[in-house]
């Protein structure tokens, strides 16, 4: 499991479309981690995603919308915007459709 990623599915989450699901481990690339572990996230397009995440530092939950970015690096997930510390927060904040920024940006993901 990861230091920062969630693995705790809650109903209100479950409600909200988030999932269990596999997503590459940060630390994946040391001797004897997992390529990928288990996270709770919300797909939002083929590039974006909502993910639970939890401070290393003082242990606050919180949603990161992230984007995958090509060639930036062994994790390609990349935070584009302010953390939000519910599920309804997180879910305000996001824009009406995840595939106009896509496009905006020419975010890609080969599936």
């Amino acid at each position: 499991m990861s230091d920062i990623y969630r693995t705790d599915l809650t109903p209100e989450e479950v409600a909200a479309g988030f999932t269990l699901t596999d997503v590459p481990n940060p630390k994946g690339h040391y001797f004897l981690e997992p390529r990928n572990i288990q996270a709770v996230v919300k797909p939002l397009s083929p590039t974006q995603r909502l993910i639970k995440m939890e401070s290393p530092i003082d242990g606050t939950i919180s949603y990161a919308h992230q984007a995958y970015i090509d060639n930036v690096g062994s994790d390609n997930w990349r935070p584009v915007a302010q953390a939000a510390y519910s599920v309804s927060e997180a879910a305000s904040r996001l824009p009406a459709s995840p595939a106009t920024i896509d496009a905006k940006y020419g975010w890609t993901k080969n599936l």
